[in-house]
């Protein structure tokens, strides 16, 4: 008896519990040798190609007669759910960053949350003194909201043109992150100097993750992606933070940073996304805030609907005692700290150790 594992992730490491004798890894790139064994068993562990997501169905495809195809994916968009459904069978296992907002029948689906954990493992674990120092959650500062808006999406320019009439001294919003010279100062209150943590060294290389695309730094010598960077200077003027996050497709929720640091700073948040955002946070264990608010907005189907009932609950809040309502959203904020610290890192390699256990390539009175 052997097993053959495919990866596209090439990163064996830590898998102590393989025994080697028995089974047989194969790299990216060694496809073709992979397919032609005659291994008992055969896993594939995919992950998509972020900036080719269009060959996705087709690499799928090619695995679809293995025993077992795990699929890990750090990101979801609309193509990558599409694939999801398409491969709604018995022999597919997807280990996803988010929840979809439909049951499947066949393919089973467990929730990864590697940017939620990777954020949160940074502070908590690397620069613990660093946020003890800069945080200060729960007292009154000199603004209710910030509204950090990234990239220009739809929603964002919706939420824009929203607050475009609300008084400073209410919310605090960035620019747009462009990547040209189009208008990067247009805000209202915002001092670009705020924008960046003075222990930033920005990279221009995209080494750090490059199939995702996504900009690095050095931050205290730490390799990290430029966005999961606390804006604590952002965070010491305001007390609340308006999410506006990457995706706002109904038909899932995909947590990323942008709802991470929030959490990890202990702040009350209002999620500009898509319908049942707070629910599928809440499933993870995390409390929302409707003992402070109406989140019946995240119930509601139509998004500019959502969102406009999401903003009045933003502005209501500007308008109530702060005291009293700092008072009650410390436990919540308390309770999604110790939540987001205790998220599972290694759920893959578990599962492939289960796999393999059950099938007979584990010593069972080893492990």
């Amino acid at each position: 008896m052997s097993a053959g594992i495919y990866s596209t992730q090439n990163n064996f490491q830590n898998l102590d519990f393989v025994d080697l004798t028995r089974c047989k890894f194969y790299n990216s790139g060694e496809e073709s040798f992979f397919f032609e064994s005659s291994h008992d068993l055969k896993i594939a562990i995919l992950e998509p190609d972020y900036q080719n997501l269009d060959n996705l169905d087709q690499t799928l495809d090619k695995f679809s007669q293995c025993d077992l195809v795990i699929v890990h994916s750090m990101e979801l968009t609309e193509v990558i759910y599409d694939a999801i459904i398409k491969f709604d069978k018995s022999n597919f296992k997807f280990f996803i960053n988010g929840v979809i907002n439909r049951p499947l029948l066949n393919a089973k689906i467990i929730g990864a949350f590697p940017w939620l954990y990777s954020t949160a493992y940074i502070y908590q674990e690397l620069l613990q003194d660093h946020l003890r120092k800069k945080l200060n959650p729960f007292c009154k500062k000199t603004y209710q909201f910030e509204v950090m808006y990234g990239l220009k999406k739809y929603h964002r320019t919706f939420v824009k043109s929203f607050l475009q009439d609300t008084a400073d001294q209410k919310f605090y919003q960035t620019p747009y992150f462009l990547t040209n010279d189009e208008n990067i100062n247009s805000s209202f209150n915002f001092d670009r100097l705020d924008l960046w943590e003075n222990e930033i060294i920005v990279s221009t290389a995209k080494d750090y993750a490059p199939s995702s695309g996504h900009l690095t730094c050095k931050y205290f010598d730490i390799d990290m992606v430029l966005s999961q960077v606390l804006p604590f200077k952002i965070y010491s003027k305001t007390l609340y933070s308006l999410i506006c996050e990457t995706t706002f497709d109904n038909r899932f929720s995909f947590f990323t940073e942008k709802t991470a640091k929030p959490i990890i700073a202990q702040r009350l948040f209002i999620a500009i996304s898509g319908q049942y955002f707070l629910r599928n946070l809440k499933t993870i264990g995390f409390k929302t805030f409707d003992s402070i608010i109406n989140e019946d907005y995240d119930d509601i189907e139509n998004n500019e609907e959502r969102w406009t009932a999401a903003l009045k609950q933003a502005v209501w809040l500007t308008t109530q005692n702060t005291d009293d309502i700092i008072k009650k959203l410390i436990p919540i904020a308390l309770h999604n700290f110790e939540v987001i610290k205790k998220l599972e890192s290694n759920l893959l390699p578990r599962s492939l150790q289960e796999v393999l256990l059950l099938n007979g390539y584990i010593d069972e009175r080893r492990h």
